[in-house]
């Protein structure tokens, strides 16, 4: 069991997992909930890692694993208002919901057969490391989704550049170390790669962003 006074957070959560994955198996240990899951494409990765301090409550005695669909149950979460508490519990294999503030409702879903598919381990060696302000990233997201649906992200010592190249246009946006928005930047080998907005585009909403970028110059999705 788990509960929050405000369920916003759950929902902001499961709305970003669910831009990757709709079925969803998390592991739910003593101390806390994680998800790792690819999409079914398998070009983007998925982690969640919440501890049990972030809730108001949190209830497991040993670790187990749950798959819900995602798409079922932010429907169920969205009707939960501003300030209203959320608790969620497992009972008899099915998912009770139960959202209270102004009156009680209580919802009942159905679980899922976990998937024995672990997603394999990543190990990367990143070149660029760059925090973004979220609503900054997002203005200069939506500047080059005017061009194209492909975005080139380069980072060197001093800043970091978003282009698209569209058939007959183009755009870039430079976002320097030390402003607002360029919160931070590492920089150990000057990096470039390209990316589907589709991706970055729905994958925004905190109010920090981490970007890691190789140090090769090649085109990848994610």
């Amino acid at each position: 069991m788990l509960k929050v006074s405000d369920g916003k957070m759950l929902k902001d959560l499961l709305s970003a997992a669910s831009t990757v994955v709709d079925e969803a198996t998390f592991r739910l240990e003593p101390e806390g909930l994680r998800l790792r899951a690819l999409d079914p494409s398998r070009v983007a990765l998925v982690e969640v890692d919440v501890p049990k301090s972030a809730f108001d409550e949190y209830q497991c005695s040993e670790p187990f694993k749950l798959c819900v669909s995602l798409s079922q149950l932010l429907r169920v979460l969205k009707r939960a208002g501003k300030g209203e508490a959320v608790e969620v519990a497992l009972e008899a294999e099915k998912l009770r919901v139960t959202i209270s503030g102004g009156y009680a409702r209580s919802f009942t879903l159905p679980t899922l057969q976990p998937s024995e598919e672990e997603p394999p381990d990543i190990n990367v060696q990143f070149t660029a490391k760059a925090k973004v302000d979220s609503v900054g990233l997002k203005q200069a997201i939506e500047g080059v989704e005017l061009v194209g649906d492909m975005v080139t992200v380069q980072a060197d010592a001093d800043r970091l550049c978003l282009e698209a190249v569209g058939q007959t246009s183009n755009a870039t946006i430079q976002l320097d170390k030390g402003s607002g928005v360029l919160v931070s930047l590492e920089v150990t080998q000057p990096a470039r790669a390209t990316y589907s907005l589709n991706y970055l585009a729905n994958n925004r909403r905190h109010q920090r962003i981490t970007l890691f970028l190789l140090g090769v110059c090649k085109r990848e999705r994610i």
